[in-house]
């Protein structure tokens, strides 16, 4: 597995299986407004507001990791699904988003 690879498969095993994590972020999925969206639903389920440009930044980056492997779809779903979702959407393995990850996951290759 390639760096970017682990460290977007890292984020997003923190992002959704911590939901105590001091993870805040900025955004989501295709723009920056989406990141930014993304990242300030984490800091209103209580994830801590001083991470918002890790967030960003790592998602960011994720999303372009995404646009390159063919995996933007799945990316834009999850993003989605958190964005409009409930806390709990996404901050349980369990979640109403878990399949949205783990179609993501699959088409990047994450294999737990």
């Amino acid at each position: 597995m390639n760096a970017p690879l682990n460290l977007i498969c890292t984020i997003v095993t923190v992002a959704l299986l911590s939901g105590f994590a001091n993870i805040g972020c900025d955004g989501g999925l295709g723009g920056d407004d989406d990141i930014r969206a993304f990242c300030q639903k984490h800091i209103s389920c209580g994830w801590n507001p001083d991470t918002i440009d890790w967030c960003v930044d790592q998602w960011e980056d994720a999303r372009d990791y995404a646009e390159e492997v063919g995996c933007q779809d799945e990316f834009n779903y999850y993003t989605s699904c958190v964005i409009s979702g409930s806390c709990e959407d996404f901050l349980d393995e369990t979640n109403a988003c878990a399949n949205s990850y783990d179609m993501w996951a699959a088409c990047i290759g994450k294999t737990d």
